[in-house]
Parts: C-alpha cells; structure tokens; sequence
C-alpha cells in the first residue's frame, strides 16, 4: 500500500483558475496527470467544454474518497526482532511499553524495538517463578489498576515484576490469591474492582481486591470447566459464558439466558463480547449473531450478513474486539480480519483497498487497542499496528506580546498531566505554561529567589509531583514550581558539583526520592521529604 500523497494541480481553463487536490496513490495520479498531459498536447477539444472539467473533477473527487477507506498498518514480525511470530496476547502497561505473547515467551516492545524477556529467577526465593520452566505459549498478558502485569500460559498464571525482572506467584502479590495447579489460562481481566481468571479446563475464579480474598462464583448451573469469555454491560451487570450457556449475573448470581441458548443451539459457542449495548456471539459453525441488551430484557437475535454490508466477508470468525464507540473489529482464522463502521453497519477487510501484498497469514488471534487509540491484531504471523489515517500536526508557537519575558520557542520538555494544561522548559525562556482549549501562554521565571536567571532559564526536563508541584532539572541546578501560586522554589549544594547542570530527572516508583543526572558526569538523589541531597549508590551492574 503506498502512502498517498497530498497533490495540487493547478488547472487553467478560460482565464480561470482551479485548483484540485488529489489524494491518490502515486500509480493513480501518474496515470491520470499521463493522460490529462496527453490531451493536452493533442489539443482535445473536449478539454475546453466546462461540463466535462466538472465532470473530470467530480470524478477525481469520487476517485479520492475512494482511497480514504484503506486500512493503513505497520507490519512487524521476527525480522524486526519479534522473537515469535505467533501473538496470542497483547496489552501496555503504564509507562507505554506494549508487551506481546507469543509461543516464545514475552517481548516488549518500545515503540522501535523488540526486546524478548530472559529469565531472572532467583530458586531460594520462595515467592519467585521458574520463567524458565514456564509453558511458553503466552496465552494471556493483563495489566491491572495496581500497575502489575499478570501472565497466564497453558499450565501457569504468575505477575511479572518488570521493573525487578522476576516472575512472582500471585500470592504474593495479593494476599489469599489461588487457583488449582495445572490451569490453562484464557483471560484474566478487572471488573467492578475483582480480578477474574477464566480457564479452560478448571472453571471461573474470582479474585476480591478490597477484601483480599478469593470469592464465590454463585451460579444456578454446575459452572463449566471450559469457560470461553466474560464481559461487563453498559448496565454494570457481569455476563460470561462457557461452550453452551450464556450467563447474566442477577443480583449476585449468573442466571442461564435461555432465549440466546435457543437461538444459538446445538452449534455451541466460541467466543462473546459485548459492544455498546449489544451482546455478540460466535457460534460453533463461526458464524456472528447478536442480541440488543437491556437492564431487564434480551432483544430479538440479529445476524451479522444480514445486518452489515461490504465487498468481502469471513466465513471462520475467531475474535471480536471494539475499539471506539463506532468501530469494531472481527478476525477469522482463516480469512485475515474485518473492521465494521457500527453508524453505517459497513464493513471492510484489509485487502479491499490496499495496494499492499497480501499477508503470509490471516488467522487473527488477538487484539488490544492502546491508550492513544492504536488497534494492534496478533497474527499467527507477526503484528499488525493500525493507526489514524486522518492524523495532523498542528503547530502552535508563542508570538510576541506585551510581555517583558522575550518569547521562546526553543522546547526542550514537555510535561501535561490533564491534556489541557501544558508546561514546558525552554532553552533561554524559563518556563512556559500553555493552556491548550483557551490558546493562552505565559512565561515565568524563578525572579523572586534570588537564583542567577542564566543558568535557571535552560530547563532540560520537567516531571510531575504532588501538591501541584512539578519538578525541573535545569543548568541552575533543582527547581519546584507550584501551579496554583506559580512560585518557585530552589534546590541545589555549591559544595557538590553534581546538583548543579542538571539535565535529566525521573521520579523513582518505591520512594519518595528523585534521581538527578547532570553534565557533570554524575546521579544524585533528592529526598522531597528531607528537602537534601544523597549520593547515589548503584547497586546493581547494568
């Protein structure tokens, strides 16, 4: 698939000008501006009629919005350092790592490269987890509200400390936690604040995270060893299903929805989610059918052929996956992967518009939409990524005002924790405060401290902290700006040359410490509580 490029012929026509933007790939535009040059030269009568450039125009147009339904990815597989091709499970954690499972372990992935997980197991530690002797089908990767990554493979379920790079039974984590040995692990998810886990071969386990205790499944049927998925309604309600029986908690018990057993029938299930306010089903024959449902009733089954329209279909569906309010995904085993316009109820699959060779797969196994709304599908043959296709760069930039602080747009950090209110360090300007919604910028300068301005106007990093305080590492050394009272506060040794020049600064998870890097080739540490500096010991060989 070419990327399509942004054209502009310009048109003469009866000392008139028009101007038309062409949105096609390079072969289409090439053809079309070969024959217009064609006709041209010939001296084509036709060209000088007006209708017919009107025509020639609207069908340029019809030609471009064509091209706006292709669906645009990134591909990555083992050549780009994947360790596995087979993807089975997805997620991110907090800090925008995406973490894939593949039948050859974990890999991480930054947004360049691939890095496989090795193992660190420590055997004296009780608490710890072989990786080693791990099953290797990643079938399940979670990351929950805690900030913890569970892993669930054919035989096993542990939590994977990435910051420490160990594997830990999930008892330790959370107290009381357990599961029988031996359980094949097919989705681990949080609902309404418990920590479900659903196995293929052991049944439905619930995890209490307030009260730190496995609970009771209450259900009116003997709960199945073969639990396929489970999902949360619009309405709060819980719903899961095993290969036969759709389930719906009702005041604290999951009640057997008999009216979609009976349209499903013998067939069975194989996979269910629910989308806005409908619940989907795949049935055992791979075929899609769906039921509207309410706070008290179950609407009349629909089906997915009848319902929806677009060029191709698939036959074996395997997975559904929503990914914002109006699209919705379907892949198959066999025939690559759908996205569905839920406003139109239009369809297109990845090969209807796409001048790209045909993937080497299309069993579709997993997918995870991302916290900047990036769909990624684990294939049996590597990774698929698809992003907006209608993304734009705005650019902003301060303008000269009455201000007595000369305007600078040389950033050099930004920090938002809201999306609206941006704070960024400037190389000679200070610090700049944008309000993005009102367009409103202001400058500030630690003047009321004494500091030498020079040195405090580079502000190389900024970081977030409490109390409305952020945190900058700057050539002057450690600064606090608090945003409610925009004052400044100073923090630095002249007799230590490592608190000064500073140009890099995280926040550290397990202490209420800041690590400092400056220019002068060493790390100090920060204590917010005590307000001093320490000398940082590394501990570990990196």
């Amino acid at each position: 698939m070419v990327n399509p490029q942004l054209l502009f012929m310009k048109q003469v026509l009866r000392k008139r000008e028009y101007y038309l933007i062409l949105h096609l790939d390079e072969n289409k535009v090439r053809n079309i501006l070969s024959k217009l040059m064609h006709a041209l030269i010939n001296g084509y009568q036709w060209l000088r009629k007006p209708f017919l450039w009107a025509a020639l125009q609207i069908w340029i147009l019809c030609a471009s919005i064509a091209t706006q339904g292709q669906l645009y990815y990134d591909y990555y597989n083992s050549q780009n350092g994947l360790s596995q091709n087979s993807v089975y499970s997805i997620t991110q954690t907090n800090d925008g790592f995406m973490w894939f499972g593949t039948q050859e372990g974990i890999n991480r992935f930054d947004g360049k490269y691939f890095t496989k997980v090795l193992v660190n197991y420590n055997k004296q530690d009780v608490n710890e987890m072989d990786y080693g002797e791990f099953s290797k089908l990643i079938n399940v990767l979670f990351h929950d509200s805690n900030d913890w990554l569970w892993v669930g493979t054919a035989k096993e379920i542990s939590i994977y400390n990435r910051y420490k790079n160990k594997f830990f039974k999930p008892g330790f984590i959370y107290k009381n936690f357990g599961i029988p040995l031996d359980a094949n692990i097919v989705q681990i998810t949080e609902l309404n604040r418990q920590i479900w886990v659903l196995t293929l071969n052991k049944g439905l386990f619930c995890y209490d995270l307030k009260y730190k205790k496995m609970m009771d499944v209450k259900c009116e049927n003997p709960i199945s060893k073969k639990i396929i998925a489970i999902q949360k309604d619009s309405h709060g309600n819980l719903w899961f299903c095993d290969s036969k029986e759709v389930y719906q908690q009702i005041n604290g018990t999951f009640i057997a929805q008999k009216k979609i057993s009976q349209a499903i029938g013998t067939s069975g299930i194989a996979n269910m989610t629910i989308i806005n306010k409908d619940l989907w089903i795949i049935n055992g024959n791979r075929k899609i059918l769906f039921f509207q449902i309410g706070p008290n009733e179950i609407g009349p089954v629909k089906y997915f052929t009848k319902e929806f329209q677009g060029k191709a279909s698939i036959s074996d569906a395997n997975t559904i996956h929503q990914s914002s309010k109006d699209i919705m995904w379907i892949g198959s085993r066999s025939g690559g992967l759908l996205k569905i316009n839920l406003q139109n109820h239009q369809y297109e699959s990845l090969t209807d518009n796409t001048d790209r060779p045909t993937l080497n797969t299309k069993f579709v196994l997993s997918f995870y939409t991302d916290k900047q709304n990036i769909t990624w599908v684990g294939l049996s043959g590597g990774v698929l990524k698809f992003d907006h296709k209608d993304t734009k760069i705005e650019l902003w930039k301060s303008q000269a005002n009455d201000q007595k602080i000369a305007t600078d747009n040389n950033i050099l950090s930004i920090y938002s924790q809201n999306d609206r209110d941006f704070y960024m360090g400037t190389m000679t300007g200070g610090l700049l405060h944008l309000n993005w919604n009102r367009k409103e910028y202001q400058y500030y300068l630690p003047t009321n401290i004494g500091s030498k301005l020079s040195e405090s106007k580079n502000i190389y990093e900024i970081i977030g902290g409490e109390n409305n305080l952020i945190w900058m590492a700057t050539w002057g050394g450690l600064y606090s700006f608090n945003t409610l009272t925009k004052q400044f506060f100073e923090y630095k040794d002249f007799d230590d040359e490592q608190t000064l020049l500073l140009c890099s600064i995280i926040k550290l998870k397990q202490s209420n410490k800041i690590l400092l890097g400056g220019y002068n080739g060493g790390l100090r540490l920060f204590n917010i509580d005590t307000k001093r500096f320490e000398k940082f010991r590394i501990r570990y060989r990196f």
